[in-house]
């Protein structure tokens, strides 16, 4: 009998993973199984509309307390995730040939619309995350030929 609570609870937690809280003024997105999140690095993923990357990050060694960790993983993730968007971006618009007023417009676009829509916590204390970008956000700053928003 014990096994069988033990066994509903699991599944319990493992549903409210599955979840996560978004702003009430914000469009419904679709929920991703924890199951399927990326375990570290995963590449710009372009999708119907939206722009996705993974973002594996560390804890920082120099913190004692174990949430503190888990926090500066997460912090690292984000920036990761943030700087790794902003350099594709830069090959895209590089590749299309834009003018820097474009660039900077949809690097703007970026700093102002990306999201972390998941993180996965890891045992080790790092955190994956997960960010994505509206592609219409992209698309409204930055309207150029030959870009993939």
């Amino acid at each position: 009998m014990g096994m069988m609570r033990q066994a509903g609870w699991v599944a319990a937690c493992l549903t409210a993973q599955t979840t996560f809280a978004q702003p009430a003024s914000e469009e419904p997105v679709a929920v991703l199984p924890l199951a399927s999140l990326p375990w570290g690095d995963a590449p710009v993923r372009v999708d119907a509309e939206r722009i996705v990357i993974a973002r594996l990050g560390l804890p920082s060694s120099r913190v004692d307390s174990w949430s503190a960790r888990r926090l500066s993983a997460r912090r690292q993730a984000e920036e990761r995730a943030l700087m790794a968007l902003h350099t594709w971006v830069d090959e895209q618009l590089a590749a299309a040939l834009a003018s820097p007023s474009v660039a900077t417009a949809a690097h703007r676009a970026v700093d102002a619309s990306m999201q972390i829509q998941r993180v996965r916590p890891l045992v080790d204390g790092s955190a994956v995350v997960l960010a994505v970008v509206p592609r219409a956000a992209l698309r409204s700053a930055a309207d150029v030929q030959g870009v993939p928003w």
